[in-house]
């Protein structure tokens, strides 16, 4: 209350001229539809900030949706990838695992073949045969062996 006795209202509440309107002059009637309207604007505002929500609500669930298709698809590929990895891993090792024993056996062959001709060149230089170049040999096979020129 004023120090005159009239009622303070909200700045919605005066008069069209800016003045307080007295307790008394009020018309309830008028008032009331006055609220009405008022709160009717309100709701009105209030119902499309809701509707609004609803909307970004409807799109973050989309998005949500939409990125856990993503993930299970990047998660599905990641794992083809990953057994498609195993797989060529798999040959690389068969692959390098044959290449070695076709190595090994080249060099068996190979140390083979140069024991043979460096046997026929001894035997064409010393003229030594037979016998004598089985001794000749079993002698350079043991010497390898003790040195360790397998």
């Amino acid at each position: 209350m004023t120090r005159e006795g009239k009622l303070e209202f909200c700045h919605c509440c005066k008069g069209v001229d800016g003045s307080q309107i007295d307790y008394d002059d009020l018309n309830w009637d008028t008032e009331m539809l006055w609220f009405e309207g008022i709160l009717d604007k309100f709701v009105l505002h209030l119902s499309f900030l809701l509707l609004r929500f609803a909307q970004f609500a409807a799109q973050v669930n989309g998005m949500s949706k939409a990125m856990g298709e993503f993930s299970a698809k990047v998660e599905g590929t990641q794992g083809w990838i990953i057994k498609l990895h195993s797989k060529l891993a798999t040959f690389d090792l068969l692959s390098n695992a044959a290449l070695k024993t076709a190595d090994v056996f080249g060099r068996f062959s190979e140390s083979g073949t140069e024991h043979d001709k460096r046997m026929h060149e001894l035997s064409a230089i010393a003229g030594v045969t037979g016998p004598m170049l089985r001794e000749i040999e079993d002698y350079a096979r043991s010497s390898a062996k003790a040195f360790d020129f397998t």
